[in-house]
């Protein structure tokens, strides 16, 4: 993740790499949906992942799973 110490992935978490803006609407009424039968928390992490070979502009939504 840009500008911080952590992973993209972390246990007991959803997490979702995507490059455009109608991929996140996409992803956000999936997990809406999700939020909606309580398999995921209602809090949404967004942030924007590090530059990686050949790769730019990635962004990452993350939510936690409920058990």
């Amino acid at each position: 993740i840009k500008n911080r110490l952590q992973r993209i992935t972390q246990a007991g978490k959803l997490s979702i790499v995507y490059s455009t803006d109608a991929e996140e609407k996409e992803y956000l009424e999936y997990i809406a949906q999700l939020q909606s039968e309580n398999i995921l928390a209602k809090e949404i992490e967004q942030h924007e992942v590090e530059e990686l070979k050949g790769i730019s502009g990635l962004k990452l939504l993350r939510a936690k799973i409920i058990y």
